[in-house]
Order: structure tokens, then sequence, then C-alpha cells
């Protein structure tokens, strides 16, 4: 699971039967809050310091998720010229989030591409996307993803992150072609930009952890105002009540200060 992927589960965690529309002001505001803690919460561990872990799992250990998906893109990439490297979950989201999920990893036959897919499952969520993401890291630090999610999932983009959001429809094949003609565009714009090699499912979990951290600098270099509007734009369309909305942001704001303001002690908000 690359890091562009937390915004899609950011987003997921808004279609969680949360957004009970309660009469009056102060039940709005009450049930704002609540909304609001629990993306701040879900976000802030994303985006803080220290390793993610990963652990390679056995598909057997998920009976609720779609076999057959996982079968029929692992099929279609080896005809492509891909191999599998391993299936790993993101235990963070396991644990904290309640994502029930894992990634399968491939690499194409230049083992400069990496493959990684998953059947997006929440028990709680309704929403239920089927990812399939493509990923090539050069040797100055930088990322070309192609991947099937909103172009709107654009949250703490770093620079450094060249991504392109195909709709959620799109099959692997089409992903692919994509990517590759971006990879030859921007090798040729490039020239000098060699593709990292990646030969072990260890090799795909380091490069997790370096675009990790560029999302890492790219928030903290976020002030709460860019938060808050960055919130409201990812959020836009999922919450009706255009109130309970600005509510949200403005207590996902608030929670963003306290953060900023305590963590010179170390102290998290409540």
């Amino acid at each position: 699971m690359t890091p562009a992927l937390c915004a899609i589960l950011f987003l997921m965690l808004l279609a969680v039967p949360l957004l009970i529309i309660f009469d009056g002001r102060n039940a709005r505001k009450r049930q704002a809050y609540v909304v609001a803690k629990k993306c701040f919460d879900t976000y802030e561990v994303q985006y803080s310091a220290g390793e993610v872990e990963y652990r390679e799992v056995s598909p057997i250990s998920f009976p609720e998720l779609n076999v057959p998906f996982y079968e029929e893109t692992t099929k279609t990439l080896e005809v492509a010229g891909f191999s599998q490297l391993g299936d790993v979950q993101n235990v963070f989201f396991a644990n904290k989030a309640g994502f029930h999920t894992f990634t399968r990893v491939m690499v194409d036959e230049s083992h400069t591409i990496i493959a990684d897919f998953m059947d997006l499952y929440h028990p709680k969520s309704k929403h239920r996307p089927k990812v399939v993401d493509f990923t090539t890291e050069f040797d100055d630090g930088s990322f070309l993803e192609t991947l099937n999610a909103n172009d709107g999932q654009k949250f703490c983009r770093p620079a450094q992150m060249h991504s392109e959001y195909l709709p959620e429809s799109s099959s692997a094949m089409e992903i692919l072609r994509v990517h590759r003609e971006r990879l030859a565009e921007f090798l040729r714009c490039n020239p000098r930009a060699e593709p990292r090699l990646f030969g072990s499912i260890q090799d795909v979990i380091a490069a997790l952890s370096r675009s990790r951290a560029l999302r890492i600098a790219c928030r903290r270099s976020l002030s709460s105002a860019e938060i808050k509007q960055e919130f409201l734009r990812l959020a836009e369309g999922r919450v009706n009540d255009p109130k309970l909305l600005a509510d949200i942001a403005e207590e996902y704001e608030k929670l963003y200060k306290s953060r900023q303001a305590k963590s010179q002690t170390g102290i998290t908000p409540g």
C-alpha cells in the first residue's frame, strides 16, 4: 500500500455512519467534533514520526475479501510480465483504523515498476474500492505513481510525488498502460533519472517508508488554514449538509492548532 492510498482511506472514514444530523446547533457541533476527532486521530497517526509496520500475510486469513479480484489481477499482470513478490498487511490500518485487507505486491520484468493492489475493505463502510497502483521510484528520491482513485484525493502531495489518478473503474491494464506512457515521457524529459530496482518485498517496504517520509514532511509544512481548506475540498460532496461540513472543518482546524501548540511538550490533543 503506497502512501497515496492514505487519502482514499481518510475519505472512507467519512462514509462510516457517523454523519447523523441532529436537531439544533449544539447537537450538530457535538457531532462535528466526533467526526473531526476520528478523522484527525487516524490521519495524525498516519503522518506521525516512526515506521509503519508491514507484515507478510496469507490470503487465507482474509475470507471476507474478493478472492477473484486478487486472482484475476495477478493473472493479468503475469501475462504483462510481472511476478509476485508477496502479500503484506499495513498493521496500522488493521489495528488502528479497522481496515481488514492485504496488499499484493508484484514487480515487472525490469524490476522498476511496482504493482500493488487491494480490496479496500472496512466493516463499517459501504464504499469498497478495488485499488490498483503502479509506482516507479528514482535515484533522486522522486516517485512516479499511477492509480485508480478520485482526482480530488491529493491531500499532502509532495513535489517529489508525480501522481496521476484514474477513474475507479479503470482496469489494471489501462492503469499500467498510462503508467508506462508517463514513465517513458518522464525519462525523456529527465534523461539522467535512474529508476531504482526492486527485487524483494523488503525493497518495496523500504520504498514505502521513503515515500511516507515525503508525505509527512509535506503535511508538516501546511498551516492550519491550509489543512482546513484541504479537508473541505476532500470532504465536499461526501457530507450533504453544508453547515455540518463547515462545523467539521472548524473542529478539525481547532484540533490541528491544538496539536501544533502542544507538540513542543509531546502532549497530543484530547
